[in-house]
């Protein structure tokens, strides 16, 4: 009976220990999203800064990894059926 007692003992301290430590990383987890989330945030603004200073077609906006808006694909009209 000891030894079992023993065991059940054990195995409830190590799964303590394990759910304290998904809570850790729970806890990283959320705080590295929330810096994610700041910095597309900050990335936003920066590329709207720099599109009403230089405009929506320049090469500064481009360099920013944005996409200009005359290389911008057009999009291809579909041909209407024939009326039947």
């Amino acid at each position: 009976m000891e030894a079992f007692e023993a065991a059940v003992n054990a195995l409830s301290a190590e799964q303590d220990a394990y759910n304290g430590e998904v809570s850790a990383l729970d806890e990283k987890t959320n705080l590295l999203d929330s810096h994610e989330q700041n910095v597309a945030d900050f990335n936003v603004r920066v590329l709207a800064a720099v599109k009403a200073i230089y405009g929506p077609d320049s090469s500064e906006f481009e360099q920013l990894g944005a996409v200009r808006r005359s290389d911008r694909k057009r999009p291809a009209r579909k041909p209407k059926p024939p009326a039947a």
